[in-house]
């Protein structure tokens, strides 16, 4: 049985208005864009790593590297069980062997890749800081827009969490070679890049149940999708069979009524009305795999202005 994935999708609607800029987006190896190419800078992130696993408390400004420090412990926890180890004794072989510790580092860079294509994480990409700052990408979340054919409007877009990196020309981006290898089928394209109007995470039963009991117009932290000093408000969301929440509709409840409009109903004539199924706006976790919530809509929620 496949596991029901649930995601929160994030819209921004200060993106509408904001610059495209064309770019020449390539594609380099995970391992690069943590500098794990260089002997003696992997050495330095391993230890850093280990240490840091030991006392808990992983020191970066990077995100790169702090996605890596969670899929390294992910990779030395699972070591851990298969040895029977516990966590200190495993974390003392690391310590010893070499050979151990870069297998553990191989290992997170599998589980970094099997999070980006689960859409647990969104994919990094580094920009010149003139270039993100162009790009008013204020939350860092930025669109990169293929066309493979403008005339049929036929388009692929990949949505990256950009990092700043100073020694990238303004005109140029870096991001994971398996993505772009993925979405596009190469490692070089041009490409128009802007702030993402919107776009989502997949979350875990942790998170997700933080979301319970909550209604439509609630406001929750932007940390529970790595949006740090933000402010999510609920819009909606529906469940594994495309059921709608209606902001009209109290409580945790799943019922027919009767709809003019959406969400819920599209009407076709004008005055039409028709008694659809829909859920109430309060999220709930149903006792069955087709009734759970696995969709949450939130919009950022910016301060008044003026």
């Amino acid at each position: 049985m496949t596991e029901l994935k649930r995601w929160i999708v994030v819209s921004d609607p200060k993106a509408k208005d904001t610059p495209v800029v064309k770019v020449k987006l390539k594609g380099v190896g995970l391992d690069e864009l943590l500098g794990l190419t260089n002997e003696e800078t992997k050495k330095k992130l391993v230890s850093k790593l280990i240490e840091s696993t030991l006392s808990g408390v992983f020191k970066t400004e990077s995100l790169l590297e702090k996605i890596m420090f969670e899929a390294f412990q992910e990779a030395l926890n699972s070591f851990a069980r298969k040895k029977g180890f516990s966590l200190n004794k495993a974390l003392e072989e690391v310590k010893k062997e070499e050979m151990l510790a870069d297998a553990l580092v191989n290992d997170a860079l599998k589980i970094i890749n099997t999070w980006i294509k689960e859409g647990r994480t969104l994919p990094i990409a580094y920009m010149n800081p003139k270039l993100i700052e162009k790009l008013k990408a204020e939350h860092r979340i930025v669109t990169f827009r293929y066309w493979k054919d403008r005339s049929l409007r036929e388009k692929i877009n990949i949505r990256a969490i950009v990092e700043p990196k100073e020694d990238l020309p303004e005109d140029e981006a870096i991001t994971i070679m398996d993505v772009l290898l993925d979405k596009i089928g190469e490692t070089e394209v041009e490409v128009e890049a802007f702030r993402a109007k919107a776009w989502q995470v997949v979350v875990d039963d942790k998170i997700a149940s933080k979301l319970l009991g909550l209604k439509i117009g609630d406001i929750v932290d932007g940390s529970i999708v790595g949006l740090d000093n933000v402010k999510l408000k609920i819009t909606g969301g529906s469940d594994a069979t495309g059921i709608p929440m209606r902001p009209d509709v109290p409580g945790p409840v799943k019922k027919r009524v009767l709809l003019s409009g959406p969400p819920g109903f599209h009407p076709r004539l004008k005055g039409e009305r028709r008694r659809k199924m829909v859920r109430g706006n309060v999220i709930s976790d149903g006792t069955v795999k087709r009734d759970k919530m696995v969709q949450i809509n939130t919009v950022i929620v910016y301060p008044p202005q003026g």
